[in-house]
This record gives C-alpha cells, structure tokens and sequence, in this order.
C-alpha cells in the first residue's frame, strides 16, 4: 500500500512521518518538495507514485493573519485542496484531507457532530469550510474529511509551546478563560488516521479529538503545572484569567468548539485518551535526557 503525506514540514504532517506504518510504503512532502498549489506538479507527482492513500496534512493556519491574507488562505485551504482531491479521484487514490472546528460558530451547547451545520466567524474558518466542500465535491464523495481541534505538538508555532516561551520569560500572563474547546496532540491525530485508514465506511465527515474539555486559560494552568515538575520551567508566573473581551484579536474565535467523536470511536473501535495525559506524553518527550 503507497501512501502519500502533503504537508510534513508542519507538526501534524510531522507526527504522521514519524509514525509506524506496518506493511506500506510512505512517502512525506513538504510545500518545498510538492506545492499543492501547482496543479501540474501535484498531478505528475501522483501518477508517478500512484498511492492508495493521499493525507492532507497542508493547509494556511495563521487565524489572525488570514484576516489580512484572504486570498492566501482560500488558495492553501480550498483551491488547491479542492484541486488534490481532483487528482486523487483521477488516479484512484483515497483521500483524508483534515479540517478543524472552526467550521463552527460556537453556538452550540453540546459538541458539535459532523452533520451540525457550519457557521465559520473568521476568515480561516471560511476558508477550511470551503476546502472541505470542494474536496466532496471533486472526490464525488469518496473522501474522508477529519476535523480536530486546539492541535498541538513539541514543534512549530502553537499555543502550548507559546506558554513555555512565557513562561521561562518570566512574563506574566493573561489567558482567556471563556472560550472552550478540546485541545488536542499530533500524535494523537496521526494515531486516529493511521486506524482509518483501510476503513471502508470511512467517508464523509468524521471528528476527532482528545478527551475532555478545557478553556484556553485552563491549558495554560495545566502545561504551567505539569512543565514545573518537569523541570521544564524552573519556576512559575501568575496566569490571570480574563474574557475574550479584555483580549482583542482581528479573527473572532467560536466560544465553544468540543467535538462530537462517537462516529470515529463507533468506526475504529477506539476511545481518545484525555487531553491531560496526551500533554503529558508530548512534554515528557521535551525532557531533556
């Protein structure tokens, strides 16, 4: 089985390369290596390698600066995923393109399931939404869509690694405590990928996450916790909790994403671990030795 990862210079397209793949042959591009945004590069190079499989990890994640770069992300996000999922169905490949919950205008007061429908608030979102439907729409509806949320890992730019950074400035913080979502680790995506994968029933829209709930205030408490004992940090900083109000950004963030994941746990037999000791797996591995 050939399976093909776009987008592994990011931390999810990290996690998947990094992972164990029994009896398949995987080849990982970067945006240097395989531009998706090349129509012609990216049909030359799935003929060549014919996969079974085509994971889309790429895509324009910068919220606050797609507010300013709109034609940027609708071009990473939709066109050319769109166009991806054109040149899987020419040569045969299966699609599993991720998306987020920012689809979502956080409105809800139960976790969103994939048939809720999409409201998107920021440019970001707006541009993910559009992806996905162009990714049904040129697979003819063979594709698989997974949408996560809060995703982090031990590299690139994200929130947890953002906190540290404050941290060990010794700067105080100021974190937002009413907007609720399920933070969610790389390697805990790739592992929900990796098992769907070969899942016939696997098309359509599925959600997955970690387990639990938290704000992103309640994130910050626990990687200040868990960092000291550690011995990431070699102390701690006062971390106030304000609304999203006292904290402006350009891109309006949906006050409660929590995903609904019974449909991949009814799919793959799995239960997402909690978010808790995902984070505590990813900075144990930040231990230096």
């Amino acid at each position: 089985m050939n399976i093909l990862v776009c987008g592994a210079g990011g931390q999810l397209g990290t996690a998947l390369s990094r992972l164990d793949w029994p009896g398949a042959d995987i080849r990982s591009v970067d945006r240097a290596q395989l531009d998706l945004r090349d129509a012609r590069t990216v049909s030359a190079a799935l003929e060549s390698f014919r996969p079974d499989y085509v994971i889309n990890a790429a895509a324009y994640t910068d919220v606050e600066r797609a507010e300013r770069e709109p034609e940027a992300a609708f071009e990473v996000n939709a066109s050319a995923a769109g166009e991806l999922a054109r040149q899987c169905r020419k040569v045969g490949a299966r699609l599993i393109h991720v998306s987020t919950d920012y689809v979502f205008d956080g409105r809800s007061a139960r976790p969103y399931r994939p048939e809720d429908p999409p409201n998107p608030i920021n440019v970001y979102g707006k541009s993910k939404l559009e992806g996905e439907q162009r990714v049904m729409e040129e697979s003819g509806g063979q594709a698989l869509i997974l949408r996560t949320a809060w995703v982090y890992s031990s590299i690139g730019r994200n929130f947890v690694l953002k906190i540290l950074d404050r941290i060990r400035q010794g700067s105080e913080l100021r974190v937002v405590t009413d907007q609720v979502g399920t933070p969610t680790w790389t390697a805990s995506i790739a592992d929900a990928i990796r098992s769907l994968v070969n899942c016939d029933e696997a098309r359509g829209i599925c959600h997955f996450t970690d387990a639990g709930s938290a704000s992103w205030f309640e994130l910050a408490s626990e990687v200040m916790r868990q960092a000291f004992d550690l011995g990431l940090i070699r102390s701690t900083v006062r971390i106030e909790p304000v609304d999203s109000s006292q904290y402006p950004t350009a891109a309006a963030r949906p006050a409660y994403s929590m995903l609904d994941t019974s449909l991949f746990e009814r799919l793959t037999g799995m239960r997402p671990r909690h978010w808790k000791e995902s984070l505590a797996s990813m900075l144990g591995g930040m231990r230096t030795p």
